[in-house]
């Protein structure tokens, strides 16, 4: 696995070379939670790393994929990303964006792995720090489930309220 996500890394980045206005995203979020197995569940259920590779589809809207890595209440996860970015600068250095995410993943359970995913939404802002990098903030909405986590334990899905930090580098040809 460690072999992988560095080979993903290194590919990602040596393909930004060769096109225009792609972005890699190392991001830290903050799960809070809201609701869990029909009940209210608030309080912080852990934290998660990540790394997306940006491209641009059309003006305006980009889309991303990657690798997460995070801890919830159930226990540590990883997660592939895919998803779609509509952003708009509303400043010379400022954008607002919405993104939707999903994400496809295994819970790494022993002695067996159970499958998982989630989806979200989000709302944030960009401040361009120069040309190569910028720093993200945002905050949304996102969407986990177990199914197979309901033979062992009471909560099998979650609903949490993420604060994503994220800095984005931009490498042009």
């Amino acid at each position: 696995m460690k072999r992988f996500i560095i080979l993903a890394f290194l590919f990602s980045f040596f393909v930004q070379l060769e096109v225009k206005s792609q972005q890699l995203s190392i991001y830290l979020n903050s799960l809070n939670g809201i609701y869990a197995e029909n009940t209210f569940a608030g309080g912080t259920r852990g934290g998660s790393l990540g790394l997306n590779y940006i491209q641009p589809l059309k003006q305006n809207f980009n889309w991303f994929g990657g690798l997460e890595i995070n801890t919830v209440s159930w226990g540590n996860n990883t997660f592939a990303n895919l998803g779609l970015i509509y952003s708009k600068d509303f400043a010379p250095k400022w954008a607002w964006s919405v993104t939707a995410l999903t994400q496809q993943g295994v819970a790494l359970f022993k002695p067996n792995s159970f499958y998982t995913f989630s989806i979200s939404g989000m709302g944030g802002i960009e401040f361009k720090i120069n040309e190569k990098g910028s720093l993200y903030l945002g905050t949304g909405l996102r969407f986990y489930s177990c199914p197979e986590y309901r033979k062992y334990g009471l909560i099998s899905s979650y609903l949490d309220f993420p604060v994503e930090l994220a800095y984005r580098i931009t490498l042009k040809k």
